[in-house]
């Protein structure tokens, strides 16, 4: 699990970050896991879920393999994510606190620590 090693986690930390700011993409709230992500991310029909994802996981895949080329080969000839996605898509308010406390709280339920780093919804989502 590449993500377990902190320098690799706080990587994908920054890269995310960066992605969301540049591509404009809404995150409301985040959390890395040691071999996922957790997003929860906000659509829109002009840029559709397939589209975003597509746009993380190619740019941060793009930007690893760029910074870390030596792990392109301990990685499967440099596929740093699985194909495809899963998406549960939220239609009301209390779906959404459940997904929330979801992201929140998944480092925890998976005994890993917790660092604080992830962001979280609140009035505004970073980059904006």
């Amino acid at each position: 699990p590449v993500f377990l090693a902190p320098e690799f986690d706080k990587w994908i930390r920054g890269s995310l970050l960066s992605i969301l700011r540049e591509h404009q993409i809404l995150c409301l709230a985040s959390e890395i896991m040691p071999t996922h992500l957790h997003l929860l991310l906000v659509e829109f029909p002009d840029q559709p879920l397939s589209k975003t994802v597509r746009l993380i996981k190619g740019g941060s895949a793009h930007r690893f393999f760029q910074d870390f080329p030596l792990l392109r080969e301990d990685l499967g000839g440099g596929h740093l994510w699985n194909d495809g996605y899963d998406a549960v898509r939220i239609t009301s308010h209390r779906q959404f606190v459940n997904a929330l406390r979801y992201i929140q709280t998944n480092r925890q339920r998976g005994g890993l620590e917790e660092d604080g780093t992830g962001f979280q919804a609140s009035g505004q989502a970073p980059g904006f």
